[in-house]
């Protein structure tokens, strides 16, 4: 459980930096792109140590597809926090976790209860009033209708693909994942970079490097939850947990203040954790 709640606070704190990025710099593909070879590096040297077996092609395959997925969403973050907001991108990302636990509970045998297909059931409505932005979620087919759609569809690859390293692949192997994720994550990032020309300052270095090491432990953080808990517990917990922990940072930090509604939703996120629990 503690690995689970270690997960938690890094992708806060992932999401949170890269939010004070925004804030400090005009473009961010500069910190983007050390992010990525910070977390690729670090992989490197954690997959070195800790190697004991080969490198599958089932382990190279996914943490390829991974590492696009994961380069192509975080650009599609970062437009859909300028865009909609931090509160409407981080809540459509966590609705997301309903897709793996279906996909789970479909493909790999994982048993869900009453009370989880409950708490998964409410999922959507908890993010939904969680959302400082909540009404705009139902306008028309705009931009930031579709990419708030594709930030939804990303990170439910990203997830799925999680697991199925999770069940598919061998313990041996997935350090070796991770490396290829970030490494592939890296390499597109760098392209892109160059591409655009926004060439990153000592300043967003220092913040690439910071995001970069948190980027690193919440993915082996999420690995080592997958592999000591049900796939019910951590994503719609974890997301929901993530939601809550975010508003509340925002509004100390950001000065986002709370409506009756999203107190509702940070109630409901309550009870959530309590029926996937049961």
């Amino acid at each position: 459980m503690s690995v689970f709640i270690l997960y938690i606070v890094s992708t806060v704190l992932f999401m949170q930096l890269f939010r004070l990025s925004q804030h400090r710099y005009p473009h961010v593909f500069g910190v983007v792109a050390v992010n990525y070879i910070v977390a690729s590096l670090c992989s490197v040297a954690w997959w070195y140590w800790h190697a004991d077996s080969p490198i599958g092609q089932l382990a190279l395959a996914l943490g390829c597809v991974n590492g696009l997925v994961y380069w192509v969403h975080l650009l599609v973050l970062l437009a859909c926090y300028r865009t909609a907001g931090v509160g409407v991108t981080v809540a459509v990302m966590s609705c997301s976790c309903v897709m793996p636990v279906l996909c789970a509970s479909i493909w790999w045998g994982d048993q869900l209860d009453v009370f989880q297909w409950l708490a998964v059931a409410l999922v959507p409505i908890a993010v939904l009033l969680l959302s400082p932005r909540g009404k705009a979620m139902a306008s028309r087919w705009t931009w930031q209708s579709l990419l708030l759609a594709l930030n939804f569809l990303l990170a439910s690859t990203s997830a799925t693909i999680h697991k199925a390293v999770d069940v598919w692949v061998d313990a041996g192997e997935k350090d070796a994942y991770n490396m290829i994720l970030f490494g592939g994550a890296a390499l597109f990032s760098v392209a892109y970079v160059w591409f655009r020309g926004h060439r990153p300052d000592r300043s967003q270095v220092q913040m690439g490097l910071l995001i970069g090491l948190v980027n690193t432990t919440t993915l082996i953080f999420l690995i080592a939850s997958l592999a000591v808990l049900s796939t019910a517990v951590v994503f719609p917990v974890g997301g929901t947990l993530i939601i809550v922990i975010n508003v509340l940072v925002s509004r100390l930090l950001w000065h986002e203040k709370l409506t009756s509604v999203q107190w509702v939703g940070l109630g409901l996120a309550v009870a959530v954790v309590g029926l996937i629990a049961q």
